[in-house]
């Protein structure tokens, strides 16, 4: 066990939240790229604009079925792409808007931990809190050693949440989800001694999403809407149950794709689930989002990436040259060329 960590400065807590520029796996960029790029930050390149090489290829792609979704840039606050492309509910014959509500999966993590700074800077936690010193339950290992800022920066040696039951299980409330990841969390054990390693890691978001609840005294999903999306402004992100995702026509379903290369709705066929089968994943079974992710936004609402069976997601955010990107797609994709070439030709 290491004794002292150095603390943590406010560059790196931004980082956690997307406000200093990200690579696609959460990794500070180089300030080179940003730097280079800043000098012709006031120029706009054609290959970005509507009808430009970058608002082709994506066409290209949903012609080939092969993408569905919204895509946004944005440079100094001012849309310069902003295009939908596919449907957001095939049955019901309804296309995806720029306005558009798609599950975020792991890009709404930023949300989290948002909120668990905003707490520490009303003094209701500190960041090297540990978990014993506000939740209950948990074994030694962890209430004792694994601290918030641990878990803020995925250095606390949790493993993530799985889904291990012999069949897929389709959760029918807020409460029920709750308690599920409340137990899995005190369940698990650690890959590695808490701040030697680092490991992508959606339980120790799913621990803060409890923290968030049991030091501020509100529901997770009630705290973010009241204190984080209402506070910016963003009226259309919430952590919606499966119950309004099926009823709110602006949500898109998520399609996902199948071992034959068909694709199904996963919110209305909740025995299915990705490429991998029915045990596959299939986000609509958890009924709600939660700390690890699935809370819902459109474009125009919000670097961080996610993936679920049917959806991929990321905004990047380029501070230094004042430019945003935006791709959030209801199919399961591999999104990393789109965001190579989004990214080459805004820092070009």
């Amino acid at each position: 066990m290491t004794g002292h960590e150095p603390r943590p400065s406010r560059r790196t807590a931004l980082g956690l939240l997307g406000a200093v520029p990200l690579t696609a796996s959460g990794v500070l960029a180089a300030s080179g790229v940003a730097e280079a790029a800043a000098g012709s930050s006031g120029r706009i390149p054609a290959d970005l604009r509507p009808g430009g090489a970058f608002d082709r290829s994506i066409k290209d792609l949903a012609e080939r079925d092969q993408f569905s979704g919204t895509v946004l840039l944005a440079h100094r606050g001012r849309h310069v792409l902003a295009r939908a492309y596919g449907m957001a509910d095939k049955d019901r014959r309804i296309p995806n808007e720029i306005d558009t509500i798609y599950a975020m999966a792991s890009a709404s993590k930023p949300f989290t931990g948002l909120a668990v700074v905003q707490l520490a800077g009303q003094r209701k936690l500190r960041f090297y809190d540990k978990v014993g010193d506000h939740l209950d339950g948990f074994p030694a290992e962890i209430a004792e050693h694994v601290t918030v800022h641990q878990m803020l920066t995925h250095t606390s040696g949790m493993t993530d949440p799985t889904n291990d039951r012999p069949e897929p299980h389709v959760f029918t409330s807020v409460e029920e989800r709750n308690r599920d990841i409340a137990a899995r969390a005190r369940s698990q054990e650690l890959r590695f001694t808490p701040g030697t390693s680092k490991e992508y890691s959606s339980m120790g978001y799913e621990v803060l999403g409890e923290l968030v609840a049991a030091v501020s005294g509100q529901p997770f999903h009630e705290y973010v809407r009241e204190h984080v999306f209402e506070r910016a402004g963003m009226v259309d992100s919430a952590y919606h149950t499966r119950t309004e995702w099926l009823a709110r026509e602006r949500i898109a379903h998520p399609y996902m794709l199948q071992e034959d290369g068909s694709r199904v709705d996963g919110v209305r066929r909740l025995d299915k689930g990705g490429a991998g089968g029915v045990k596959g994943s299939n986000s609509a079974r958890a009924f709600i989002g939660s700390g690890g992710g699935s809370g819902f936004t459109t474009a125009p609402g919000i670097s961080h990436g996610g993936g679920i069976a049917g959806g991929s997601t990321n905004w990047s955010i380029y501070l230094d040259i004042d430019w945003v990107a935006v791709v959030l797609c209801n199919y399961d994709l591999q999104i990393e060329p789109i965001i190579e070439a989004e990214r080459s030709r805004i820092t070009a």
